[in-house]
């Protein structure tokens, strides 16, 4: 059943064959012969396949009987079986038994560490042996033994096949994990470029600050290790450029490998002589990143821990950073989304869109119908795909009704998702001036011009909320008239300000030379507002048409005793000591962003006028300790929760508004500490909540 006579020992090179027991051993790796001793070890070498011992006629395929360090020369014959089987078939089951792949890996340890040179065809053997590991790493990858030793292994490998200086050219074999202290080929990459001066690429930066910090990642770089190492990659190169720079200790890089094999019979220890280690004072910039990228995370990594089948919708979308939004192909109804933003705007800056073709794309609770939260996700959502859309909730405008349509445009980059005093000072006074334009059912284009001749005019904006403000003027002109909220605008205004405005509406009244008597009554009812005069809205208006640069060249109209009013001109030239209004833009706007009364319209100045008022948080008792990382409010509703086993929604949204908590990211919170410390869901269900018992035992204990 095998040779009878010992054969000399070798090595069986990678791409060769052998027979042994009547199983050929393809694509070779292994030793074979009669007697090779072991590196550092009393005894045989534990990878030596000795063709003269009994192989059994019946495999033993689960290892049954093998010790923890096996030897070829020790296990039962039915083992030796199993073990030529595995090797025969291809070295690729995923079902093999561990111990046979071991015993495999311990003669690739000794030929790669002991008999190796650095000639050119012992680096390409190198390379083989790299490879075959790589993938027996792949098929093994969740044992966790194999997966240490295996990952240590190919790291001596890859520094062996590259060298110091090629090292950084190539992306470390990076998987997240938590060593403590950087490993060989980290230690070897980042000391290169401390010793010769090199920036630092961010994959290797990445690794380093991982494997050489005793903290957990966080949640969001764990749970979604590709967008967090493409986020961290992006920010990197923005704040850092082509990397950082190390700074060098005077220590040289020495490190310590741990073969599996017993041959070894201890540690080999490896030594650059050229290259020493990188001081971690270096890490700061980069594991504050992290934190960053982390931060940035947090809303998208609930969404998938919650609905990890959803990654690539536009909820999802939603949740993304920039970074990463820009590149995300996403499913169906993304690709439904961009196909609509190319249809409506093409080459044009800004376009309507009805607010139904819109919804089409974008999930709601109410079929047709958005809340607050649902707009706002909406208008996350078109800004990760550049562009922007009016009203927008975050920006202080209102939520976009069904039966109207949205002012969708193009997004300058870099634009804020929150507004400024300034722009919110502007917003106001478009606002009344479209009240004033749209009084009497028509927009003429000198109104239209001159609503965003105040848009230029206006200081301290960015270019971005120019343009977003251009496409709420739009917006705005293309619904009826409406006085909702003026109040809550203007009130806060001083008596300076307010004059300003005033003017600055009859001006706006007077843009297309005629002044119609609903623009009369309009501009009575925001004077009375404005806490102004509204009886000299008449005078007013007439000293502004007759400061106008241009007088009527035809005859004027008359009306005839009795017949209806339909509006007048006004083509008098000025009179010699006429009220003349010679309105400075800048200074108007100047002196609305100068009030500190502006400043607290953010938040609020927009806000709908039957917004619940706010509930008074109720402070936790002083004594509350936190539970599995929470901070006191979130312990307080979480020790409030386990009472008992089911909750009705309803009942859980008085509590955590009690506390002063959103409900929903109360939730959400208590849920990702619970995956922290269990990994599991504490609270599960929609409109009754159901406590996990083993969650709340862990969490509690």
């Amino acid at each position: 059943m095998w040779p009878p006579t010992p054969r000399k020992t070798e090595w069986i090179p990678p791409g060769q064959s052998i027979e042994v027991a009547g199983y050929t051993l393809k694509d070779g790796m292994v030793y074979v012969g009669s007697r090779l001793r072991a590196v550092n070890a009393p005894g045989t070498e534990p990878a030596l396949i000795n063709p003269s011992l009994e192989v059994a006629s019946r495999p033993n395929r689960n290892g049954q009987g093998m010790r923890y360090w096996p030897s070829y020369s020790d296990i039962s014959p039915a083992s030796r079986a199993g073990y030529l089987e595995w090797l025969s078939s291809g070295r690729r089951s995923p079902t093999a038994y561990i111990g046979y792949v071991f015993l495999f890996f311990y003669g690739l340890e000794r030929r790669a560490l002991i008999e190796l040179g650095m000639d050119s065809a012992a680096l390409a053997e190198a390379r083989l042996i790299e490879e075959e590991v790589q993938s027996l790493l792949e098929v093994h990858t969740e044992n966790s033994s194999f997966r240490s030793y295996a990952s240590a292994f190919l790291d001596v490998l890859r520094v062996r096949r590259t060298g110091e200086d090629g090292l950084l050219k190539e992306a470390p074999q990076f998987t997240l994990r938590h060593a403590g202290a950087a490993s060989f080929d980290v230690r070897v990459a980042v000391g290169t470029a401390a010793s010769k001066g090199l920036p630092l690429p961010a994959d290797w930066a990445l690794a380093w600050a991982v494997e050489a910090s005793d903290a957990k990642l966080r949640t969001p770089a764990v749970r979604c290790p590709e967008e967090f190492q493409t986020l961290f990659r992006a920010r990197y190169q923005r704040d850092h450029g082509a990397g950082i720079v190390p700074r060098a200790k005077k220590s040289q890089v020495e490190a310590r490998y741990q073969p599996a094999s017993a041959s070894f019979a201890g540690i080999v220890r490896l030594i650059s002589a050229s290259v020493t280690e990188a001081s971690e004072t270096s890490l700061k910039p980069v594991r504050e990143l992290i934190e960053d990228c982390c931060d940035s995370l947090e809303s998208y990594s609930r969404w998938v821990g919650k609905n990890p089948d959803a990654r690539n919708s536009m909820s999802a979308l939603a949740l993304l950073p920039p970074e990463l939004a820009t590149s995300m192909e996403g499913g169906a109804d993304v690709q439904a989304l961009r196909a609509l933003l190319r249809q409506a705007l093409g080459d044009k800056t800004s376009a309507p869109v009805a607010a139904t073709d819109l919804l089409k794309h974008w999930p709601t609770a109410t079929s047709g119908k958005l809340s607050k939260s649902e707009a706002v996700g909406l208008a996350q959502a078109l800004e990760k795909l550049g562009h922007g859309m009016e009203p927008d909730p975050r920006m202080g405008g209102a939520v976009l009704s069904a039966d109207e349509s949205a002012q969708l445009f193009a997004l300058p980059p870099d634009s804020p998702s929150a507004p400024s005093p300034s722009y919110l000072s502007a917003l106001a006074m478009l606002h009344l001036a479209a009240s004033v334009a749209t009084a009497d059912g028509t927009v003429s284009t000198d109104e239209v011009t001159r609503m965003e001749s105040m848009v230029e005019a206006a200081q301290g904006l960015l270019v971005s909320e120019k343009a977003r403000l251009r496409a709420h003027v739009s917006w705005l002109l293309a619904r009826p008239a409406s006085s909702a909220g003026h109040k809550k605008r203007v009130e806060a205004l001083t008596p300076e300000a307010r004059k300003s405005l005033g003017d600055l509406l009859v001006e706006v009244a007077v843009a297309d030379g005629s002044v119609s008597p609903q623009e009369l009554k309009t501009l009575s009812k925001l004077y009375a507002m404005l806490g102004l005069d509204e009886n000299s809205v008449y005078s007013r208006v007439h000293a502004a048409s007759a400061a106008r640069p241009t007088a009527a060249t035809e005859p004027v109209p008359m009306r005839l005793a009795g017949a209806p009013e339909r509006g007048f001109a006004i083509p008098a030239p000025p009179p010699e000591k006429g009220e003349r209004l010679a309105l400075d833009m800048r200074s108007v706007q100047a002196k609305l962003a100068e009030t500190a009364a502006v400043s607290s319209l953010l938040g609020s100045i927009f806000a709908e006028e039957d917004a619940p008022p706010p509930v008074a948080p109720v402070s936790p008792p002083a004594t509350e300790s936190g539970v599995g990382g929470l901070d006191a409010l979130h312990t307080a509703l979480l020790r409030a929760l386990v009472v008992k086993p089911e909750w009705p929604r309803s009942e859980v949204e008085k509590l955590a508004s009690g506390l002063g908590l959103l409900p929903d990211g109360a939730l959400d919170v208590i849920n990702d500490a619970a995956f922290e410390v269990c990994g599991e869901p504490l609270l599960e269900g929609d409109e009754t909540l159901q406590l996990n018992e083993q969650a709340v035992k862990e969490m509690m204990s």
